[in-house]
């Protein structure tokens, strides 16, 4: 079985093999295409949505900060109110000691006065007394 070809229909057979492959190339070039296209939205779109956490971390992160300022300006107010008001309110170890110190002395200073007036009158007493025998 031979099969004889003229030229044009040689030609046509050539052209309509090219053919199916240009157009087979066009067809999977064009899913590529499209397959990359939605590839490059899907990441835009998750690129988009990665700043926007990043911006609302952000802004998280910075009123979260600026709490921390605030309340950190409230302690340091608080501990230097607590400074000043610390030598009125509390009697330092030293000073408390010299304050009793003195007190006793006082105390000590009375009762010495208060034997010697005893004395006094025991020895007036007693001379009183001898004088009545």
């Amino acid at each position: 079985m031979t099969l004889e070809l003229e030229g044009y229909q040689l030609f046509m057979i050539l052209a309509t093999l090219v053919g199916l492959v240009i157009g087979t190339v066009k067809v999977i070039w064009s899913r590529i295409e499209k397959g990359l296209s939605e590839r490059h939205m899907q990441s835009e779109k998750s690129r988009a949505d990665g700043f926007k956490r990043l911006e609302d971390q952000m802004q998280i992160a910075n009123t979260t900060a600026q709490s921390n300022r605030d309340e950190l300006q409230r302690l340091e107010r608080d501990f230097l109110k607590f400074q000043a008001d610390l030598p009125r309110t509390y009697v330092a170890r030293e000073d408390y000691i010299r304050g009793q110190t003195v007190i006793e002395a006082k105390i000590d200073a009375v009762m010495a006065t208060l034997k010697n007036v005893e004395v006094k009158q025991a020895v007036q007493g007693q001379a009183l007394d001898g004088d009545k025998t």
